[in-house]
């Protein structure tokens, strides 16, 4: 337990120190941040050793700063933001993952690659765009408004992407349209027993 709180509170150091440089030099905060796991994980300098205890370590913080992100919402004004999350929301996931299959399709990759692809490109880390837009005080700013709805649909588009792709590894691009109908079938199941 030691060694873990030593690599802990190292890491907490270099990141401060990192943040106090990046800020001197005009650059991010979140790139210092990026800067401090690099240096610390074991592809690189390899200061931290037990990297599945880092891990927990690391995903607590992305739990406590999406946390704070639920602090500064009511029911109310999520409800308020429905038409963004939906509407744009939708917008951007449906435009952005058909594009991107269309050109992974045309550079002859396989539908099932182009569709993996495609709507892993579509999706946004949360936890980062969160981090920029309260560091540039833009949170409750119309632009961030608009983000946070688009971010909200991607992070409620993950579920059903779950329930597929493993669906379509399985049968291969041949039944891609079974598998689709498939995991449509279970996601709607879920929803409607889970609520």
């Amino acid at each position: 337990m030691q060694n873990i709180n030593t690599q802990i509170f190292t890491l907490l150091v270099a990141a401060v120190l990192f943040v106090w440089i990046f800020k001197r030099v005009g650059l991010p905060p979140i790139l210092a941040y990026l800067a401090t796991g690099v240096l610390a994980g074991s592809h690189s300098v390899g200061w931290m050793t037990q990297t599945h205890e880092m891990d927990l370590v690391a995903e607590l913080g992305i739990v406590f700063l999406l946390f704070s992100l639920g602090l500064e919402f009511s029911i109310s004004r999520l409800m308020a933001m429905r038409n963004i999350v939906f509407g744009l929301g939708s917008l951007q996931v449906v435009v952005t993952s058909t594009v991107l299959i269309v050109i992974l399709y045309c550079l002859n990759f396989s539908l099932l690659t182009s569709f993996t692809i495609g709507v892993i490109m579509m999706l946004s880390s949360t936890a980062v765009v969160v981090k920029l837009l309260k560091e540039n005080g833009e949170l409750n700013k119309r632009r961030g408004q608009l983000a946070i709805g688009v971010l909200l649909l991607q992070d409620i588009a993950v579920v059903p992407l779950l329930i597929i792709l493993p669906l379509l590894a399985a049968t291969g691009s041949q039944s891609i349209s079974w598998a689709l109908a498939v995991a449509l079938t279970k996601g709607a199941f879920v929803y409607y027993f889970g609520l």
